[in-house]
């Protein structure tokens, strides 16, 4: 099995942040558009933000579980739920929690990617900013129970959701 995620997920995850790049490129030409169009435009480009400022949550678990040394294993399929799953069975309480934080850790970068790169006077900035604390918060309140779980000594949670289609 690869150490790194499957060149598909990298190259689908790199098309979200090319598509945000270059709405930004054409927002940043045509901010001074009025009306209907340039609210379209900012919200596209604002939400078109939140997508991989949230994949950096995923892709965050996938580096903390791969520090700790976890067993994966990605789905076939490039629109799976989530990009990888966690082998409960064949990991332990450690690599549980590393998994666990570089979620947070991955959610946190989103946003001070958001928050330090994005202008500060635009709509489409607002909504990606607030999108990604908002994401943040939402995956803390989620997933922060069952980290502290494990924190605490109890066993590690089965799959609430899998990437991978159960045999």
């Amino acid at each position: 099995m690869s150490r790194f995620a499957p060149i598909r997920f990298i190259v689908r995850d790199l098309s979200f942040v090319v598509v945000a790049v270059v709405l930004w490129i054409v927002s940043t030409h045509l901010h001074d558009l009025d009306g209907a169009w340039g609210l379209v435009l900012d919200v596209a480009t604002g939400v078109a933000t939140l997508v991989p400022a949230a994949l950096l949550h995923e892709w965050g678990h996938l580096a903390g579980a791969r520090l700790g040394a976890s067993k994966v294993r990605f789905p076939d399929g490039v629109f799976a739920k989530l990009l990888f799953d966690f082998d409960v069975e064949r990991n332990d309480r450690g690599q549980f929690l590393m998994m666990s934080f570089g979620g947070y850790a991955g959610s946190l970068l989103g946003v001070i990617v958001c928050w330090g790169a994005l202008p500060p006077d635009r709509l489409a900035s607002w909504i990606a900013q607030t999108g990604a604390v908002i994401g943040l918060i939402v995956s803390i309140l989620i997933e922060f129970p069952h980290t502290l779980q494990v924190l605490r000594g109890g066993p590690i949670p089965a799959p609430l959701v899998t990437a991978t289609k159960p045999k």
